[in-house]
């Protein structure tokens, strides 16, 4: 779009089918569409990904697509992006969030997604079995949560076409909330003095996709999960802005009603919380914990409240910048009907 048709451009991109579908969504599906009858969705899958990787690492690829390298099999992405911000333009003006075309992905690529996720949170586990057994053989107790505490991201999937979209759409949305915010930073600091108006004009903060995800309010659990599992240290860093959010305190924080969002909240506070027990006794640059949150946008004590206060204990609050102690770790299990 130029600057000449981008409002009427806008315009046309807000107009939605009878079944109530924006063009963004419809090119989702579309594509989706197009990609299963490819047959591309096995390349998904950590075997087959693992042996392109050792493939290319044979004839001296380096390991280039294991590392988020070209694929070819990945959708162009400019259509997607152009249609992302007209989105984001018509959601500055009361339209819809990002939550249903994450969805829309979701649905459309289920089997695949699901496959996915189920087979992570199965390595996931394995690993940290692993680890506590080992420490435990060792009689060495303290090192079981340092074990636990310091994951590797995973790259089984870093080349799943699924989720390089999903990453743009949370990298759309993170970029959006950011120049709103400094939209109205800019607004309310009119009558500041140059120097100050500079100091506002600020760089994008780190792009972090745990974060950008748990900012999506409503967002499926199964990107959550993947993200999760891409970028674990996330779920233990604050948020580079001026809440120092972890991904507990964002989530906690969703303001839904609906009975299915009410649902997907419960089921992604105890994944993180299971994922990073301390999580819930640290406190943002506000001062409130993940259970601070819940309660403020009325989260009920089974979709969740229970789950947050089963770690707390008095005296044990800390800040996200200040050291740790360490907390009994509970074991989680997802499914793919839970991951949905």
């Amino acid at each position: 779009n130029n600057n000449e048709n981008s409002n009427g451009s806008d315009a046309a991109t807000s107009i939605l089918t009878a079944e109530g579908l924006s063009a963004l969504d419809i090119h989702i599906i579309a594509v989706s569409k197009l990609k299963r009858q490819e047959m591309t969705f096995s390349s998904s899958r950590p075997g087959r990904s693992s042996r392109d990787n050792n493939k290319n690492n044979s004839n001296g690829g380096g390991g280039a697509a294991q590392k988020g390298g070209t694929n070819k099999t990945t959708p162009p992405t400019a259509l997607l992006k152009a249609l992302l911000a007209a989105h984001n333009n018509n959601n500055n003006k009361g339209g819809p969030g990002l939550a249903k075309p994450l969805e829309i992905l979701l649905e459309c690529n289920s089997l695949a997604v699901l496959e996915q996720v189920a087979l992570e949170e199965a390595q996931a586990s394995s690993s940290k079995l692993r680890a506590r057994r080992q420490a435990r053989a060792k009689g060495e107790g303290a090192s079981v949560m340092s074990a636990l505490s310091t994951p590797s991201g995973s790259t089984n999937f870093s080349t799943f076409w699924v989720w390089e979209w999903a990453l743009v759409i949370f990298k759309s949305d993170f970029m959006k909330k950011f120049h709103t915010h400094a939209h109205y930073a800019n607004n309310q600091n009119k009558s500041s003095s140059r120097d100050q108006q500079q100091q506002n004009q600020q760089s994008p903060p780190t792009f972090q996709p745990l974060h950008a995800a748990a900012q999506v309010k409503d967002c499926p659990l199964a990107f959550l999960i993947l993200s999760m599992r891409a970028y674990p240290q996330q779920v233990r860093t604050p948020a580079d802005d001026i809440h120092g959010n972890l991904p507990l305190h964002t989530v906690a924080g969703w303001d839904v009603t609906d009975p299915s969002s009410v649902s997907r909240k419960s089921m992604a506070l105890s994944t993180l919380v299971s994922e990073y027990p301390q999580a819930s006794k640290v406190r943002n640059k506000q001062g409130k914990t993940p259970l601070s949150l819940a309660l403020e946008t009325g989260t009920s004590w089974d979709n969740g409240v229970r789950r947050l206060t089963s770690f707390q204990r008095e005296g044990s609050f800390r800040s996200a910048t200040g050291p740790s102690r360490q907390s009994s770790y509970v074991t989680h299990r997802s499914g793919t009907s839970a991951a949905r």
